[in-house]
């Protein structure tokens, strides 16, 4: 460096002289003044120091501040201040920073409005949320268009109108209903709007209930309610004509009708089409008055929300899941990191367990409010570019009820714009919004917790929306609409009126009713073999019976014995020539029969002679001829009977063998003799 040397002996004189380098020190005091640097240096007999320098930078072991305690005022400081850097989490600590950049304690930060789609829905959980956007802590959740009335929470709602004394709007609730029901989940309740009548899944299938004034088939006329008896029904001893088209069974000597499967009590047929039984009770029946404590009734389970109450609920990990519907959460716990996550339509899993962090400083003073802009401030005290604002909790009594109307509210306390509100303890489900409920099951497969639910209910019902059920407070029975009016349900445990006693499950008929005179004998034991009326099968027919014949219903009401006649039908076929002479196979009767008469057809006109072989099952293949002179025959002709046979072995046993050979043949190919008989 360029030196100009001046000892101190000589400082104030004019003569000085100028050096390329410092010179070696030799402990005098001398002064050099560096040119280029600006600086002056001291000998001290060990070494150069710095004795000044003109600019700020070249002092050593001294920080910006390290000289002075001035006080700085923004007078002082001409230039703009930047932005503070870095982001702040809503809920972090207050921290001082570190940043080296200076920016006036009182600037605040801008805290803009939430995002579109906030507010968020209404969760079972107060929840204070993740997101970094404050919105606050007055502000309210919208209902919204097209606001689907179970979105928001998943709470069980009880509908009995005597829970709070309120009237339930409206006051009805909707059955899920069908055309065609094919529901077979347990206590599951569809409409069938085509029968007009309520089905419920038993887990295999599903039952279908009756309605009170529907007409019932079969044997009972009137209505459910108060069916009457047909003058002429099956079951007693008044008369014994026997419908046509019924199938008979011989046994011996009793006769079995195959009538169906009785639904129990004293009613046979099936519910569809009940007949009364031959014996049956006919003493007077009670009339007690069944209040609703007596009917327990069938669960009818709802809608799909559930409450899980005073309890909790386990969820195992999963790797993260496919993404829900559109406007759908699926929650879950992410097996990648263990954490409880929500899965959105877009894709995204968000965590319900990360926080923000920072470290801790002097909160600045003065209060921001949320909704002011960004500004750098005035004040003189300065605090680091990277310190952060401390937000506290919402104050006791927040969040607030569900609104009407979205509202953003004007406190100055921030919150997290994904926060949602509790229902909180005590909460009327609701008490918030007056809409109906769909609690079917068919909706998605999900039991209704707690698996009731109650019913509207008047003293007169007047719905007519198809599906729409209300409960007669004043007949203790079900009612739904149809569309044009409504069905009353009858309830299984109720006594019937008119000329059925018991109860719907076990009706019976009473003493006197009308169609015919009855007795309460056992049928059973009065005609049975040695009873006191012993019936016999001869005894229902209008003439006697042979071996073998079958009983029939004659259509006068009487049953008449008729021979059970059987064909035996054997085809011998040249395939496409003329057929050969010989044995041309065997047929096994299984059973005994008596041969009335012989018929041969044949593709065209020609000549044949068939003889018919027979022997026992044991003696087989040993046959011998049982045609007599009176062989099936064609002689230049295409058919030809016998039907009076004079010299033929007619009698078959069960078991037999018989073989078919042709005798002689002339231009026929294809030939079938049929053999008739009865069965014996």
């Amino acid at each position: 460096m360029s030196v100009n040397y001046r000892s101190a002996a000589h400082i104030g004189a004019e003569s000085h002289h100028y050096y390329r380098q410092l010179l070696a020190p030799t402990g005098v005091d001398r002064f050099f003044w560096a040119t280029d640097e600006h600086i002056l240096y001291r000998d001290t007999g060990a070494a150069w120091v710095k004795a000044s320098v003109a600019d700020h930078p070249d002092i050593d072991g001294a920080g910006p501040d390290d000289h002075h305690n001035k006080s700085h005022a923004d007078t002082d400081h001409t230039a703009g201040f930047a932005a503070p850097t870095g982001g702040i989490d809503i809920g972090d600590a207050a921290a001082e920073g570190a940043g080296a950049t200076h920016s006036r304690s009182d600037h605040q930060h801008q805290f803009s409005a939430p995002s579109a789609g906030y507010p968020l829905d209404v969760a079972a959980a107060e929840a204070d949320g993740a997101a970094t956007t404050p919105a606050r802590s007055d502000h309210v959740h919208a209902h919204g268009s097209g606001y689907s009335p179970d979105a928001h929470h998943a709470r069980s709602h009880d509908h009995s109108q005597a829970a709070d004394g309120d009237t339930l709007t409206p006051a009805t609730f909707n059955i899920p209903f069908a055309v065609t029901p094919a529901q077979t989940a347990e206590g599951e309740a569809v409409w069938d709007s085509d029968g007009d009548r309520l089905t419920v899944g038993t887990g295999a299938g599903r039952k279908t209930l009756v309605n009170g004034e529907d007409a019932p088939a079969g044997e009972l006329g009137g209505t459910y309610d108060a069916p009457t008896v047909d003058a002429t029904h099956s079951g007693s001893a008044h008369h014994n004509q026997v419908a046509g088209g019924n199938a008979l069974t011989l046994t011996g000597d009793t006769l079995d009708f195959d009538g169906g499967a009785a639904p129990g009590g004293e009613l046979g047929g099936t519910w569809a089409v009940p007949a009364v039984d031959a014996t049956h009770s006919g003493s007077a029946h009670h009339a007690q008055d069944h209040g609703s404590a007596d009917h327990s009734g069938a669960v009818l389970p709802g809608e799909t929300n559930e409450s899980f109450g005073a309890f909790y609920a386990d969820m195992a990990e999963i790797v993260a899941p496919a993404n829900p519907a559109a406007s759908t959460r699926r929650v879950f716990v992410d097996s990648s990191d263990g954490k409880l996550k929500v899965r959105t339509s877009g894709g995204a899993s968000v965590s319900l367990e990360e926080q923000g962090g920072g470290v801790t400083f002097g909160p600045p003073s003065g209060n921001i409010d949320i909704g002011d802009a960004q500004v750098e401030g005035v004040s003189g005290n300065a605090t680091r570019a990277d310190h952060q604002h401390v937000f506290t909790a919402p104050s006791a009594g927040y969040p607030l009820d569900v609104a009407a109307a979205e509202a953003d509210g004007a406190a100055t306390t921030p919150a997290r714009s994904d926060h949602v509100h509790a229902h909180g303890s005590g909460y009327s489900p609701d008490a918030h919004h007056a809409r109906s409920h769909d609690h079917s099951q068919a909706a998605d497969g999900d039991t209704l917790t707690p698996a009731t639910f109650n019913i509207p209910f008047a003293v007169t019902p007047a719905q007519t929306a198809e599906g729409q059920a209300v409960w007669d407070s004043d007949g203790d029975r079900l009612t739904v609409g149809n569309g044009s009016g409504r069905k009353t349900l009858v309830n299984g445990e109720d006594a019937p009126a008119g000329e059925l006693g018991g109860t719907y499950d076990a009706p019976t008929v009473d003493a006197t009713h009308s169609g015919s005179a009855h007795h309460n004998e056992d049928h059973a034991a009065r005609h049975a073999d040695g009873g006191a009326d012993e019936l016999a099968v001869q005894d229902l027919a209008s003439d006697a019976a042979t071996d073998g014949q079958v009983a029939k219903a004659d259509g006068d009401g009487a049953v008449a014995f008729e021979d059970d006649t059987v064909v035996i039908n054997f085809i011998i076929d040249g395939g496409g020539s003329a057929i050969t002479a010989g044995s041309k196979g065997y047929v096994e009767i299984p059973f005994a029969i008596e041969i009335e008469g012989w018929t041969i057809l044949g593709d065209q006109s020609g000549s044949i002679v068939v003889d018919v072989n027979r022997s026992t099952y044991a003696g087989f293949p040993t046959l011998t001829s049982i045609a007599g002179t009176e062989l099936p025959t064609l002689s230049s002709a295409q058919k030809n009977q016998d039907l009076t046979l004079a010299t033929w072995t007619t009698t078959i046993a069960a078991g037999d063998v018989l073989e078919f050979e042709v005798d002689s043949v002339a231009t026929v190919q294809r030939v079938t003799v049929a053999i008739r008989g009865r069965k014996t």
